[in-house]
């Protein structure tokens, strides 16, 4: 690598050591500013449901019943497909005659 080719790479590195401020400033009709960090979304668990078995189906999310919450059907290897509400309360499932 030459030397200006060494300096170009030496800088671009220093550049990642410049500190960023990830804020951001709203205002609103009055003109009033307010600064707030983006907090980061750590996921928890609102409720869980338990098969008779292990699930290896990706889930389908629909609205079957026209309450505008989708409902989640999956499969599972007890043999059943299940439908449950979005609060994780099972609405239905059905008997198959394997794995699914």
């Amino acid at each position: 690598m030459t030397k200006k080719g060494i300096l170009i790479f030496l800088l671009m590195c220093s550049l990642l050591l410049i500190p960023v401020d990830f804020s951001v400033s709203l205002h609103d009709d009055n003109k009033i500013v307010s600064n707030f960090i983006a907090e980061a979304i750590v996921p928890s668990e609102t409720w869980n449901f338990t098969t008779g078995g292990a699930i290896h189906t990706s889930p389908a999310f629909i609205d079957i019943n026209g309450d505008r919450n989708m409902e989640i059907i999956f499969g599972s290897i007890d043999n059943k497909t299940y439908c449950i509400d979005s609060s994780g309360s099972e609405v239905w499932n059905y008997t198959t005659g394997g794995n699914v």
